[in-house]
């Protein structure tokens, strides 16, 4: 059956490629785009491509704006079968470099932004009786890594609202999913961001082997088995550095792993 898909963060990336891909699968797609040119030009071409995805403003940081979206898709999709919480910005660098606007404004995007839109679609999958939550944290919602100490607390927060959130709204047949990725390869290499310090994977050549990048197709590949299963698990972690480096934090000693990533980060 044809589900109503919301999705935040559809203006590039990671978020439009889920976008169409979800939608090939003879789902219907509303994006969520903040920007009016990004909306006004994705509606274009996806109109000529004759794909079900409508294009639709939202702003995360903004709960007029989220309220609108949500009763807006719910005139035109009916019911909202799954929200997937993609939206997020990035900030690295020392933590004593950073301001406490910094600080609110990345926390605002990516915790809180779900937070709302998440808020404002439960009603209506409680009225349903069922709905998925999918929230794209990260490998950084897992371990907190220098020069990453504003997006990881974002990540870290994000993981831990949607798992207490998962146990509130079970009943209600929603499930809520913690989708963790590791490090991503981007397509448009041009538009990435220089990092400040040198990654590990640069520092030791056996990590690029070991560790390779995530595509986007993969993650979406998850997103849809996560759809698909009646009772989804509360956290997936994807990528073999997620994977790796997770469960060496979980199984070493505290203050081996505290060395190891001191060795990592001063070599």
């Amino acid at each position: 059956m044809k589900k109503v898909i919301v999705i935040s963060g559809c203006s590039s990336g990671l978020g439009k490629y889920i976008a169409e891909k979800l939608e090939s699968k003879g789902n219907k797609i509303f994006a969520g785009i903040r920007d009016e040119e990004a909306i006004k030009e994705l509606s274009k071409i996806w109109k000529k491509e004759g794909k079900d995805i409508t294009p639709i403003k939202l702003d995360v940081t903004n709960d007029e704006v989220c309220q609108k979206a949500v009763k807006k898709i719910l005139q035109h999709g009916k019911r909202i079968d799954v929200v997937i919480n993609n939206a997020a910005s990035v900030l690295v660098g020392p933590a004593s470099e950073q301001t406490s606007q910094n600080f609110l404004d990345i926390l605002n995007t990516n915790t809180v932004g779900a937070f709302r839109l998440t808020k404002y679609v439960l009603p209506s999958m409680k009225e349903q009786k069922g709905g998925k939550i999918i929230n794209i944290t990260s490998l950084n919602g897992i371990l907190a890594l220098p020069n990453f100490a504003m997006y990881c607390s974002s990540k870290f927060a994000l993981e831990a609202l949607g798992l207490a959130w998962r146990y509130e709204v079970a009943r209600d047949n929603i499930w809520i999913t913690s989708l963790a990725p590791g490090a991503i390869m981007n397509p448009d290499e041009h538009k990435k961001k220089k990092m400040p310090h040198k990654p590990a994977r640069e520092k030791f050549f056996i990590l690029k082997l070991l560790m390779p990048f995530l595509t986007y197709e993969k993650i979406t590949n998850k997103i849809e088995s996560i759809i698909n299963q009646s009772n989804p698990p509360a956290e997936v972690i994807m990528g073999a550095d997620a994977f790796i480096t997770s469960n060496l934090q979980r199984f070493l000693p505290r203050n081996i792993w505290d060395r190891l990533v001191l060795y990592v980060w001063n070599k």
